[in-house]
């Protein structure tokens, strides 16, 4: 019964050493393994980034009729050379006709 059980054990033994190995043994093998892993990792990243960009929302606001309401009076007059007109007091003028 050893016998049936060493005899294909042999054999794979034999097999596995004629064969040159795991790819990622190789230098080429594990750049190519760390590359995946780098973009995974870096696409892992992009994907929670946009699901944050995602949240919160910025709500709609629907803009609000503007109102416009005027009024006439009690507004400033303008002054047309930039200097202010004195005040017109009654008191201290003369009437026209008297000296």
């Amino acid at each position: 019964m050893l016998e049936r059980f060493a005899k294909p054990v042999v054999i794979a033994l034999i097999a596995s050493m004629a064969l040159d190995g795991c790819a990622y043994f190789s230098k080429t093998g594990r750049q190519q393994l760390a590359y995946q892993r780098y973009v995974r990792k870096c696409g892992k990243l992009r994907d929670r980034q946009q699901a944050k960009m995602k949240f919160p929302r910025i709500p709609t606001v629907v803009p609000s009729q503007d109102k416009v309401t005027t009024q006439v009076g009690n507004s400033p007059e303008s002054v047309g050379s930039g200097e202010s007109q004195p005040a017109h007091d009654d008191s201290q003028s003369t009437p026209e006709g008297s000296p």
